[in-house]
């Protein structure tokens, strides 16, 4: 179950984290929208817990959820829709992220939150977007963004969707994407940042199950390191000390070399400190199956 705190820390995420592409290589890309913060109280929070638990449990609904309770919330914008579906006849052409009115301008953004693998190369190829692939080996940066730039935005300049939006919408529509997440770098190979990322992305490492003790040498003992289920992959991570889901080093391999033995999943790890009674995650990264760099350096080719 999310807590408030979670929460809380998630809201100030998807406020403060810099988008993965910036503006610089395509201006319908947008950086994290610099307004007054929004912040969670207490009454705001049991009413967006009940939007929560009334939608599917998946990241990418979470985050949507999270942006159009901040959106309607910030003083100076108003929500208009949200996933609002544009329909030719009985077919479902897509469906606007969310109209929002903001200064006088109306705005179509479109929204992702996404998380990245950067495959190795000695020639430098990691800056093409195809060479960044998803955890899961499902998802590919080049595939997403085409689809958000060449389908997603433009819905608002169709007939269709001007007909959507014709009740909501009395003059110029401003389309935006904003793609926030991480993007994660093999821990001993040359790879360089996807072309147009933002300088300050988020970022993190990957490795092969093999390879965990060699890059737990990077970390003072004292360290704890804890899964992070995937709701969690946004805001760094905050616990109690006492945290039972919290792993000294020989805990975490010889959990994973256990894990890796039968499942095939990536595993997103939080590295903490101790920060008064508290662990403070300063590091995550992804472990993988030793064959796992095979299979997306041919998905990459898909």
């Amino acid at each position: 179950m999310l807590t408030y705190n979670q929460i809380a820390r998630d809201i100030h995420w998807i406020q403060s984290s810099p988008a993965i592409v910036s503006p610089q290589h395509n201006p319908l890309f947008i950086e994290t929208p610099q307004q007054p913060e929004y912040k969670l109280s207490a009454s705001d929070f049991n009413t967006l817990h009940e939007q929560l638990t009334q939608r599917r449990p998946l990241l990418g609904i979470y985050y949507e959820t999270l942006w159009q309770f901040v959106l309607n919330k910030r003083v100076g914008c108003e929500l208009l829709a949200h996933n609002l579906q544009v329909r030719q006849d009985k077919r479902t052409l897509g469906e606007f992220d969310v109209i929002i009115s903001q200064s006088g301008q109306y705005i179509h953004r479109e929204m992702a939150v996404k998380f990245y693998l950067g495959l190795p190369d000695q020639n430098g190829n990691s800056r093409s977007w195809h060479q960044w692939i998803g955890p899961g080996l499902k998802d590919r940066m080049d595939k997403k963004l085409g689809r958000m730039i060449q389908h997603q935005i433009t819905l608002s300049r169709t007939e269709e969707g001007k007909a959507a939006l014709a009740s909501i919408v009395s003059g110029d529509i401003k389309q935006e994407i904003l793609l926030q997440g991480y993007l994660f770098y093999p821990f001993d190979g040359q790879c360089n940042p996807p072309v147009g990322a933002s300088k300050e992305h988020p970022k993190g490492n990957w490795l092969s199950i093999s390879k965990l003790n060699k890059f737990l040498d990077l970390f003072p003992d004292s360290a704890v390191y804890t899964q992070l289920p995937k709701q969690l992959w946004l805001s760094s991570f905050s616990g109690q000390s006492d945290n039972d889901q919290l792993l000294n080093r020989q805990n975490l391999l010889d959990h994973l070399n256990v894990y890796f033995q039968s499942e095939t999943a990536p595993k997103l790890i939080s590295c903490c400190r101790k920060q008064n009674n508290t662990r403070t995650e300063y590091q995550r990264f992804f472990v993988v199956p030793d064959d796992w760099q095979e299979k997306a350096t041919a998905a990459s080719t898909v």
